[in-house]
């Protein structure tokens, strides 16, 4: 007998509002809810019936940057994931949390605080997209020490509604460089800055930047 792939939670975001992938296999919870923070409004339809897709092409104004969550509970989730894929357009991106003696590498991008990355080339890996990202967007160059997380996120832009996947990976700077930032990509500053400044930088910013901080400080035991 075949063993079933498992599918791991995931938490996709559209701006303030969220999709909550639960993908608990053995459970029998059928509905997908739209609601604040919690299955707690109107705008539910059956997960085995609908097309989780399909429902966010048709009712992205209503749903992102509301504050609102979708939450497919339990056995569905797998299910629901394939359909974003298949109705959404895929993008894939990749970046790092670089450090550098007890530092970490941060850029400022259209006001916002995060950390560097972009869309994998053509052909290109994950990890070799992740270093030249990095070196593209500031000018660090290093090594991959480890995978930290990947996060997911659906936004619009010329009128297409995209899924963006996006491996993040433990970096360690190497050589000698400067840090010129990619003007190009409206990135205005990058710097190294210790934990404490980290923290503080990344109020405000984006929930997966945040995620992605957390899950590193976890795997590094910061």
């Amino acid at each position: 007998m075949a063993k079933t792939e498992k599918f791991t939670k995931k938490v996709i975001y559209g701006g303030s509002s969220k999709i909550v992938l639960e993908g608990d296999p053995n459970g029998d919870t059928k509905e997908l809810i739209l609601g604040k923070e919690g299955p707690t409004e109107q705008m539910q339809f059956k997960a085995n019936e609908a097309d989780l897709g399909e429902f966010v092409l048709n009712n992205w104004t209503s749903f992102a940057f509301k504050n609102k969550s979708i939450y497919v509970k339990r056995k569905h989730g797998k299910k629901a994931f394939q359909q974003l894929k298949k109705k959404l357009r895929n993008e894939f991106a990749a970046g790092g949390v670089m450090c550098l003696k007890n530092e970490y590498l941060l850029i400022k991008r259209n006001g916002l605080w995060e950390f560097p990355k972009g869309k994998l080339e053509k052909g290109e890996g994950w990890k070799k997209a992740a270093k030249r990202e990095v070196e593209e967007e500031t000018g660090a160059v290093g090594k991959i020490t480890d995978h930290i997380q990947t996060t997911f996120h659906i936004y619009k832009r010329n009128d297409i509604i995209n899924l963006k996947r996006t491996k993040w990976y433990g970096m360690k700077a190497k050589g000698d460089f400067d840090l010129v930032p990619q003007e190009s990509e409206g990135i205005t500053n990058a710097g190294f800055f210790p934990k404490d400044t980290v923290e503080r930088l990344l109020i405000g910013s984006y929930e997966n930047v945040v995620r992605v901080w957390e899950s590193y400080k976890r795997s590094q035991s910061l």
